[in-house]
């Protein structure tokens, strides 16, 4: 069942179970991540009744930034991750590429710890950044 969210980040289901043990799983899809990107987390409340409001924290970033051009932010630009595993370029793989949204910013949720590069699709900037726990964000400004 999808639930749209509204301006406040909030949406409502109806009709479940009332006063029964259930599961919600909800599922944060990034249209504009290259590898179908998803992030999914479950809550398993005790019962809810009529009325009852449950609130679920959506997992913070593993890496958010922002790509500005002149000093103004930078739409619909491709900045490429890639994943150290070694100590030589030659080790770094390709983790996936991510689109800018119309402000230029950019979140990509459920990274592992460890060290990534950030490469925009121009300029010749590489960003260097290290995610080194699960409740880390870590926030790069790209200047082309």
């Amino acid at each position: 069942m999808r639930a749209p969210l509204d301006k406040n980040g909030r949406f409502q289901i109806g009709g479940l179970p009332q006063n029964q043990p259930f599961m919600l799983v909800a599922t944060i899809m990034n249209q504009s991540w290259s590898s179908m990107f998803a992030t999914t987390f479950s809550v398993q409340p005790s019962k809810l009744a009529a009325g009852d409001t449950l609130t679920i924290a959506a997992p913070l970033p593993s890496i958010q930034g922002q790509v500005t051009l002149g000093g103004k932010p930078h739409p619909n630009t491709w900045v490429t991750v890639l994943a150290e595993t070694g100590d030589t370029w030659e080790n770094y793989f390709q983790s996936g590429s991510i689109k800018t949204n119309e402000e230029g910013l950019f979140s990509i949720f459920a990274l592992p710890p460890g060290k990534y590069s950030l490469v925009p699709e121009e300029g010749s900037q590489t960003i260097f950044c290290n995610v080194s726990s699960d409740s880390e964000t870590v926030t790069v400004k790209i200047r082309l």
